[in-house]
Order: C-alpha cells, then sequence, then structure tokens
C-alpha cells in the first residue's frame, strides 16, 4: 500500500517535471537548414504546446513535418505532447523517429525511457536513458528518471541514490521530494541490513 501511494507521488512529480525537460527548439548544428517561415512556424508551435493546446500544437508540428520532413524537433514534441495525453504508442513512434533523424537527441532519449516505463518495458527504458546520459552525462533528467526507474521498476537501491544524488548535483537546486526518496531508501537498506543479522543462518 506505501509502494503503491509512493508511485503515485511519483508518478505526478515526473508529469509536473516533464515538459521542463522538454519543448524542443530547432537545432541548427545537427538539423538540416531552416527557411525562416518553417522556424516561424515552429515557434508558433512550441508556444501552443506550451499553453496547452495540443491538439493544435499536434497539427501545427504535422504540418512542419510534411514541409520539412528531415527535422526531428516536431518529432520529438509530438512525442512529449502525445505522452501527456497518454497515447503510449503515438508517443514511442513519435519519439524513436525523432531519433532515427537525430541520434544526439537526449530530450528524445529521455522521453522514450519515460515511455518505454509506462508501457512495462523496464529494460529498453533503462537503455534509453543510460543512451541519454551517455550522449549528455550532465542532463539531470535523465539520471532522475533512472534513479525512479531503478528505485521503483528494478528494486535497485543503490543505484537509484547513486542517479538521484547525480540529479540534485546537476539540477543545482534543491529538491525536497528527490532528498526524501533518498532518505526512504537509506532507511529501507539499514532495516534489510537489520533484519539480515537477527535472522539465523
Amino acid at each position: 500500500m506505501l509502494k503503491t501511494f509512493i508511485k503515485l507521488q511519483i508518478t505526478l512529480y515526473i508529469l509536473g517535471i516533464s515538459l521542463l525537460s522538454g519543448c524542443v527548439s530547432l537545432d541548427s548544428a545537427t538539423q538540416p537548414e531552416v527557411a525562416e517561415h518553417i522556424k516561424l512556424a515552429y515557434q508558433t508551435a512550441l508556444i501552443s504546446m506550451k499553453k496547452g493546446k495540443y491538439k493544435l500544437a499536434i497539427k501545427q508540428f504535422n504540418k512542419i513535418i510534411k514541409q520539412q520532413p528531415g527535422l526531428a524537433g516536431p518529432h520529438t514534441n509530438l512525442g512529449i505532447i502525445y505522452l501527456k495525453k497518454k497515447s503510449l504508442d503515438k508517443a514511442r513512434q513519435s519519439l524513436e523517429k525523432a531519433i532515427e533523424l537525430n541520434k544526439q537527441s537526449t530530450i528524445a532519449y529521455n522521453h522514450l525511457g519515460i515511455v518505454y516505463r509506462n508501457m512495462g518495458r523496464f529494460d529498453d527504458a533503462e537503455q534509453a536513458y543510460l543512451k541519454a546520459i551517455e550522449i549528455n552525462t550532465s542532463y539531470d533528467y535523465a539520471h532522475l528518471n533512472l534513479g525512479i526507474l531503478y528505485d521503483l521498476y528494478k528494486s535497485d537501491g543503490n543505484k537509484a541514490i547513486n542517479h538521484y544524488q547525480q540529479y540534485l548535483k546537476l539540477s543545482n537546486k534543491p529538491d525536497k521530494m528527490v532528498e526524501k526518496w533518498i532518505v526512504d531508501i537509506q532507511r529501507q537498506n539499514k532495516t534489510a541490513a537489520s533484519n539480515a543479522k537477527e535472522t539465523p543462518g
């Protein structure tokens, strides 16, 4: 019961934090040249997305994809929107397409990890988060999501603590919720160690 409550807390926390680590802008360093009218359309779609006008944003990003299919950003943002709408298969397809177009997209890998986790594909989620961290070791949200995965779904408290601590260090701001999770795991580890001592071999 307590574990279920904690899972619910963490799920709500992730949903709140998801868009903070999302909303992909155009990156000319890794993407094709983009015409001015596409850049303007992209900014308009991002504004719709940030305002929560998801139906409109989906339409706008799809229009951009038709005009310039080689851009990864619209697919990543569609994936994030579909994730927020709990359309997991559409989210997966969009994010996998984004990665196919831009293999250096840490945000796409991170959100694909969240999608896989929600689909119960925990090993795939782990690989997606690890790939995001491999590309950018300073990507705090990938460390946070990996910590959550190890904590709740892979039952590896030590790895969870390591990634929670990395997240806190990299985000450079206090996060009372994550600090509490670390304390909870440490307490569980102490209790387990104490019980093991008391139990005869």
